[in-house]
């Protein structure tokens, strides 16, 4: 039974570093495509939420930053009640702005693509009167043409 806590003991601590290294991986991957996104054309209402965002991720980070250093000290119930009292609210608000940008995103998209229809709706017509008119000019000059022939 000994053998089995000694495993099961380093087994946590080889995975406590894999958890850590993971969270670290995936941290630099969302900055990136967050840099990538920040580096586009953005309205006021983007810059104001990702300046929101921002402030909140950051706090959201530091704390969960606490609340990972109590959980691996084995404090569980401190480090819970930290995320409640401090983390949490910081990770619902990112999310929220988060969503605030999807949703305008998303709003924004919808005006494109009906602006895009109506704009292929007009080129459509303009194409069919060119080629109508195109077409009756050719008529007219093929039964001119034969009529003085």
């Amino acid at each position: 039974m000994t053998s089995f806590f000694i495993y099961f003991y380093f087994y946590f601590l080889v995975n406590q570093h894999l958890w850590s290294k993971d969270i670290d991986t995936r941290v630099e991957e969302f900055n990136k495509y967050l840099n990538l996104y920040k580096n586009l054309n953005l309205d006021s209402f983007e810059i104001n939420k990702i300046n929101e965002f921002d402030n909140n991720i950051s706090q959201y980070r530091y704390y969960r930053k606490k609340v990972i250093g109590l959980a691996l000290e084995n404090k569980n119930e401190e480090a819970y009640l930290e995320y409640r009292k401090n983390a949490d609210s910081y990770a619902q608000a990112a999310l929220s702005d988060l969503l605030e940008l999807g949703a305008h995103n998303k709003q924004i998209a919808e005006q494109i693509n009906n602006s895009n229809k109506s704009n292929f709706t007009k080129a459509v017509v303009m194409f069919s009167s060119i080629t109508i008119a195109v077409s009756i000019l050719i008529i007219l000059l093929g039964i001119l043409i034969t009529k003085h022939i």
